[in-house]
Formats: structure tokens, sequence, C-alpha cells
């Protein structure tokens, strides 16, 4: 795909809509970007919808949504040869993004201060429902939440 982004490569490792929604966004605008998945691929692919009406071998709609125009890769990063990949990758990357909690980027070795001391030249880009300080900092937000916690629910009932 061509755009303005053409040329420019994106590691990303991000689950349900908010970190993909980012890399599609770069996709779009003509990036090369790499969806890193677990071994038993990101849970949204299976998200059948409310009848589940999809057939087996469907996606669900989310994922495809959120990662159209993205390649994938999938690394047990649990484990050193799942890491030395990814750190290969990040080596060829510009931008790296997530919406892995801290703990959890911790717990796999990928803090972002030490991708960044590794990788000098690398964008990083990470977000999360409750932003990067405070006591909700490092708490996982999903969708429905995020509705509830912003006032949204109170509005559509």
């Amino acid at each position: 795909m061509t755009g303005p982004l053409e040329g420019v490569r994106v590691v990303e490792l991000a689950v349900a809509i908010q970190g993909p929604a980012v890399g599609f966004f770069f996709s779009a605008m003509g990036a090369d970007v790499i969806k890193i998945e677990p071994p038993m691929g990101d849970a949204s692919r299976y998200h059948r919808g409310v009848n589940n009406t999809l057939p087996a071998a469907a996606y669900g709609s989310q994922f495809v949504a959120m990662n159209k125009g993205k390649r994938s890769v999938s690394l047990d990063l649990k484990t050193e040869m799942g890491l030395k990949v990814m750190e290969r990758l990040l080596e060829s990357a510009d931008v790296f993004i997530s919406n892995y909690r801290a703990s959890a980027l911790a717990r796999i070795g990928l803090e972002l201060d030490e991708v960044t001391k590794r990788h000098p030249r690398l964008v990083v880009g990470h977000v999360n429902g409750f932003g990067p300080k405070g006591p909700e900092a490092d708490k996982a937000m999903l969708d429905g939440a995020a509705q509830a916690r912003g006032g949204i629910t109170g509005l559509s009932g």
C-alpha cells in the first residue's frame, strides 16, 4: 500500500481495539505494520458476535477491521527464542506500539525504557486505559469498562 508512511516499519504488540486501531491507522497511511500475536493468535480473531453466525473458518469482524493491511507473526514472548525474534524485529523497525500493561511488558523483558535504550532510534508509543502514571496506570481496560468510566453508558442506557 502506498501513502505518506510508505517505507516506515511498525511493530505492533497490541490487543483488543485501542492498540490495533493505532496500527491500522499506520497501515492505512502506507506503513509496513507487523502485528505480533501469541501462539494461539489474537483473541479477537475468535470473537464471533452475539449470534455466533460466522462460519467456523471466519475471523471476527473486530479482528478483520482492526488488522486490515497488516502482516502478522506468531511469537511466544515467554520463550528465549520468541524474545530473540522480537528483538530482531525491533532492530529493523522505526516504530513500536503496544497497549500491553506496563507490568506485562516488564514480565517479558520489554519495559519501554529498556526497549528505548536498546533501540535508540525507535519511536515508542504506548496506550492504555488510565494513562502512564497514577494509581490505576497498570490496570487493564476494555471497551465496556471504558464506556462506563467515561459516563457514556449513563447517556445511552
